[in-house]
C-alpha cells in the first residue's frame, strides 16, 4: 500500500476528535470521578443503557485533564484496522508531538504485518506521552467487534502500562476482550448502578433544570419513578420548567418527550423479536421465564432475559430470586403504552391459567386461589378508570374523580374516548377541537391541553391511559371500563343469539339515563349519539320480545316502558305495551298508555289508531 492508496473515510469529521462540550445544566459527578481518580486501573469501562450519562461523565473526566487526554468517537468503519489506527493517530496528534501516520506505517500496513505496524506505532507514540500519564477516551465502543482492533488495544495497554489509561463508554455488556484485565484488577467496570443519580443528586438536577424549589416528596417521587435514571430525571426537570403549576400527587410530569426519547434512542434500534418480547413481557409486574414462555407462546424467555440483562435494558433481577425479573417503572410504562389492549389481556389471562395449573402453591386449591387473585388484580390494575358517557361525561379512578382543568381538556378526553383506542394524529385532533384557530395557535393549545389531560388522569390513578406514538394519540381502552362498554358487550352478546340473566338485564336497563354525552355540545360527535341510542333501543326491544314470547309479561312491560321513555313516538312499542299491561290485569295503566298512543299516532300519522281500546280488551 503506497501513501496515495489510503483514503480518509468520508464519515470522518473534526467532531469525532473533540471532547463534547459541557451541558450547562448537567451535574458534576464528583463522587464518581474521585473514585476513578484514586484508582490505578489501565482501563475504565462505562457500560450501561442509553441515558445513563456514560459519555457525559467520560467527557467530564477528559475536560478536567484536557492537556493529557484525547477523544475518539468510534464508528462501524473502525472495525477496519487501518481506519481505526488512522483515527487513533489523528486523536493523539492533536495533543502530543509525534509523527504517528507516515509513509513507513503505511508501507507496513500494506505488507499485512499488523504486529509490526503496532510495534512501529507504539515506538513512536509512547515515548512522546507526558510523563505523568495520558488518557485515551474511546466513545461508542459498542460498535467495535473486530479482533484485530481489540488485540491492538490490549497490546497498547501492555506497552503503555503506567503511562496510558484507557476509557471506554458503550451501551451493552462489559467487553469480553477485557475480561482477563478485569479479573487481574487492570480494568474497572462502571455500571448503571454507579451512574444512577442518588436522591440528593436528583434534587440538584431538578432544581438546576427547572429553576424551581421542589418539595422533598416531589423529588422523592420523581427519583423513585425514574429509578435514578439521569435522562428520566432530566426530562422531568424540563417539563417542570414549562409547567405552570407545582406537581402534585401522581401527576408529576408529562412523559411525552421522555417516551419519544426511549423510542428513538433505544427501542427502535432493537431487533423486531426483541421489541415484541419487551412489549409482551411488560404486561406482567414480575416475570418468570416459565410464565412468560407459556403466556407469550415462546420457548426462549430465559435466554431473552439474560440478553436483556447483559444489554442493560432497564431490567433487574428480584432480590433473593434466581429467575424473577422486573422492568424499571418508566420503561414498563413506555412498553405498555405500545401494546394492544387485546393482546395485553390475552397474556394476563394465560399467565393466570399457568399459575393455576403450575403455580408454586402446594395444593390445587392454593394454586387456584393464586390464579384467581392474579387474574382479578390484573383486571383491576389494567382498568383503573371508569368512564360514564350517558348524560354528563365523568371519569373516576382509584384515586378519585378526574378533575378537568379546562373544558378543552375534557373535550380532548371525550374525543379520544370516542375513537375507542384508534390512533388519531395531532392535526386531526386540533382541527376538531379548535377549527376556528390558526394551525400554529391550535398546536400550542393542543400541547398545553395534552399536558393538562395527562396530569388529570395521573391524579386519578390513570397515568398510563394516554398513549402517544409518532405525534398520534389514543387511549388505552384495556385500562378503562365504561357504561357504553357495557352496552356494547350486551349488544354483541344478544346479536350472537345468547340471552341475559334477569339480574344482568336489569343492570343494563339502568345504564342509559340520558343520551351519549348528552350534556356535552361537541360538534364532532355527528350522528354517533343517534347510533348509540338506536343500539340501546334494539337491545330493549330484543329483551321485550323475548319476555313477551315466553309469557313473562311483567318483565316485558318494564322493557317496553323504558323504550317509550327514550323514544316517545315509537307507535308499535306503545301498542305492544298496551297489550302487555292488559295481560298483567293493569287496565288503568293500559288506558293511560293507549291515550298517549292516540296522541302520538295523530301527531305522527295524522290519524287515530286503527283499533279502539275496547278491541284490545276483547282480544286479551
Amino acid at each position: 500500500m503506497d501513501e496515495q492508496a489510503w483514503e480518509q473515510p468520508v464519515i470522518w469529521n473534526a467532531s469525532k476528535f473533540q471532547i463534547p462540550k459541557e451541558t450547562h445544566w448537567w451535574l458534576q459527578r464528583e463522587k464518581l470521578l474521585a473514585s476513578i481518580e484514586n484508582g490505578d486501573e489501565s482501563a475504565v469501562v462505562f457500560h450501561a443503557g442509553a441515558g445513563y450519562g456514560k459519555t457525559i461523565v467520560m467527557a467530564e473526566w477528559a475536560r478536567s485533564h484536557r492537556a493529557r487526554s484525547c477523544w475518539y468517537r468510534l464508528h462501524e468503519s473502525d472495525n477496519q484496522f487501518d481506519c481505526f489506527l488512522y483515527g487513533i493517530a489523528t486523536a493523539l496528534s492533536g495533543v502530543i508531538k509525534a509523527d504517528l501516520w507516515d509513509a513507513e506505517i503505511m508501507r507496513l500496513m500494506g505488507s499485512g504485518r499488523t504486529d509490526r505496524v503496532s510495534e512501529c506505532f507504539f515506538s513512536r507514540c509512547i515515548p512522546a506521552l507526558p510523563a505523568d500519564g495520558f488518557f485515551i477516551c474511546l466513545d461508542e465502543f459498542q460498535v467495535i467487534h473486530d479482533e484485530m482492533v481489540q488485540d491492538f488495544l490490549l497490546r497498547f495497554m501492555e506497552y503503555g502500562e503506567g503511562r496510558i489509561r484507557f476509557f471506554f463508554s458503550l451501551r451493552g455488556g462489559f467487553p469480553g476482550f477485557l475480561a482477563a484485565c478485569l479479573m487481574r484488577g487492570m480494568a474497572r467496570a462502571v455500571r448503571a448502578d454507579e451512574l444512577k443519580l442518588e436522591e440528593r443528586e436528583t434534587a440538584r438536577l431538578l432544581q438546576k433544570i427547572s429553576g424551581r424549589e421542589l418539595s422533598e416528596q416531589v423529588v422523592r417521587d420523581i427519583h423513585a419513578a425514574m429509578c435514578g435514571w439521569p435522562a428520566g430525571v432530566a426530562f422531568a426537570g424540563m417539563d417542570l420548567k414549562e409547567a405552570r403549576t407545582q406537581p402534585t400527587g401522581a401527576a408529576l410530569f408529562d412523559r411525552t418527550h421522555l417516551y419519544e426519547y426511549v423510542f428513538y434512542e433505544i427501542f427502535r434500534k432493537l431487533a423486531n423479536d426483541t421489541q415484541q418480547f419487551l412489549l409482551e413481557s411488560s404486561v406482567l409486574e414480575t416475570m418468570r421465564p416459565s410464565v412468560c414462555d407459556h403466556a407469550m407462546g415462546r420457548k426462549d424467555a430465559a435466554d431473552m432475559f439474560r440478553y436483556l440483562m447483559r444489554e442493560n435494558l432497564f431490567l433487574s433481577r428480584m432480590e433473593g430470586e434466581e429467575e424473577v425479573y422486573c422492568y424499571d417503572s418508566f420503561f414498563r410504562g413506555f412498553l405498555r403504552s405500545r401494546l394492544s389492549a387485546g393482546r395485553r389481556m390475552e397474556i394476563l389471562l394465560k399467565a393466570a391459567a399457568y399459575e393455576e395449573l403450575c403455580g408454586r402453591g402446594e395444593t390445587a386449591e392454593e394454586r387456584k386461589n393464586a390464579a384467581r387473585k392474579l387474574e382479578n388484580a390484573a383486571r383491576e390494575k389494567h382498568a383503573p378508570l371508569f368512564v360514564q358517557c350517558f348524560g354528563a361525561l365523568s371519569v373516576r379512578g382509584q384515586e378519585g374523580e378526574v378533575v378537568w382543568r379546562t373544558k378543552k381538556t375534557k373535550e380532548l378526553f371525550a374525543c379520544l374516548f370516542y375513537e375507542h383506542g384508534r390512533w388519531v394524529t395531532r392535526d386531526v385532533l386540533t382541527e376538531r377541537l379548535w377549527p376556528e384557530k390558526p394551525a400554529q395557535k391550535a398546536a400550542v393549545l393542543f400541547h398545553t391541553t395534552t399536558s393538562y389531560l395527562r396530569r388529570a388522569l395521573a391524579a386519578a390513578g390513570g397515568a398510563e391511559c394516554l398513549l402517544v406514538k409518532n405525534q398520534s394519540y389514543a387511549l388505552d381502552m384495556s385500562r378503562m371500563r365504561s357504561d357504553i362498554g357495557e352496552l356494547d358487550d350486551c349488544y354483541a352478546w344478544l346479536k350472537s343469539g345468547k340471552t341475559l340473566t334477569n339480574e344482568r338485564a336489569d343492570q343494563f336497563v339502568a345504564l342509559y339515563r340520558q343520551g351519549y354525552l348528552y350534556e356535552e355540545d361537541y360538534l364532532w360527535l355527528g350522528a354517533y349519539r343517534e347510533e348509540v341510542e338506536q343500539r340501546y333501543l334494539w337491545i330493549l326491544k330484543t329483551l321485550a320480545d323475548g319476555a313477551y314470547t315466553d309469557g313473562r309479561y311483567e318483565e316485558a312491560v318494564g322493557y317496553l316502558k323504558r323504550l317509550v321513555e327514550v323514544d316517545g313516538y315509537a307507535l308499535s312499542t306503545m301498542e305492544r305495551l298496551v297489550e302487555c299491561l292488559i295481560l298483567c290485569q293493569n287496565i288503568a295503566g293500559a288506558k293511560r298508555v293507549y291515550e298517549r298512543f292516540q296522541d302520538a299516532s295523530l301527531e305522527v300519522l295524522g290519524e287515530a289508531p286503527e283499533r279502539r281500546f275496547e278491541e284490545y280488551l276483547g282480544k286479551s
